[in-house]
């Protein structure tokens, strides 16, 4: 690295985690299996943060999403809410940077209310030098 470049992200990842649609109920993501339990993902233990943007392009019905970051050491059923976006509920963009998420396996719990929100969540999932 060069000068002044210590702690810098040096690498990252941008996955959509939520597709850009139309939601009128509660999910997650990776979605629940029969028996509750998440298909999580091992990423958690290769990066450093993640940066998480939420795009809203409309709202029906005073509709609201809250979006939190989940971590399981297991993938079983317990999992730990770490970090929360801030309400989805009008057109927009919301970001929300959740340092050194630590846990084996992540997920996204999502919570509608009202009738609909239109939105998509994408991740950067970074590493620091």
């Amino acid at each position: 690295m060069g000068h002044g470049t210590t702690g810098s992200k040096v690498k990252s990842q941008i996955e959509v985690l939520v597709p850009a649609a139309a939601y009128a109920a509660s999910f997650q993501v990776p979605p629940s299996t029969a028996s509750g339990r998440a298909r999580g993902s091992g990423l958690c233990a290769q990066f450093d943060d993640v940066i998480l943007v939420a795009n809203c392009t409309a709202v029906a019905g005073g509709g609201t999403a809250t979006v939190n970051y989940q971590i399981s050491l297991d993938d079983g059923d317990a999992w730990v809410t770490v970090d929360s976006m801030a309400a989805i509920n009008g057109a927009g963009v919301t970001v929300k940077r959740i340092a050194a998420p630590i846990g084996q396996f992540y997920r996204l719990d999502v919570a509608i209310t009202g009738t609909s929100v239109t939105f998509e969540v994408r991740a950067d999932f970074g590493i620091r030098g």
